[in-house]
């Protein structure tokens, strides 16, 4: 399977499921990896900490090939930079209206 065509795959999930529903979903495996993990730690021997162990080394292959579509699809549906940029001006656009609203109170 080519690059390309991997790439199609994953965009064509996202897109199916919808980018909210693909985000919850990665935040779902990684919280099941998560809980996983805390078990694994509860149950070792006292003292032992195993060493270079990430959330990655407690899925199983099938939810490490979702896991990689989902961010792959994500990446290529969303543009971070874009949206990060529409929050802060939305905060923006909020605060400078909460301090026309109080100068306007001030004012009256």
């Amino acid at each position: 399977m080519s690059l390309l065509t991997n790439e199609h795959l994953a965009l064509e999930r996202v897109k199916r499921m919808g980018v909210e529903a693909a985000r919850a979903r990665l935040d779902r495996l990684c919280a099941d990896a998560e809980a996983r993990m805390q078990q694994a730690l509860e149950n070792a021997p006292i003292g032992a900490v195993p060493s270079g162990y990430t959330l990655l080394n407690y899925m199983s292959d099938a939810e490490l090939v979702l896991r990689h579509e989902l961010i792959l699809g994500l990446s290529l549906c969303t543009d971070e930079q874009q949206e990060a940029s529409r929050r802060v001006s939305a905060r923006l656009l909020a605060r400078r209206q909460q301090r026309q609203s109080l100068r306007s109170r001030r004012q009256a």
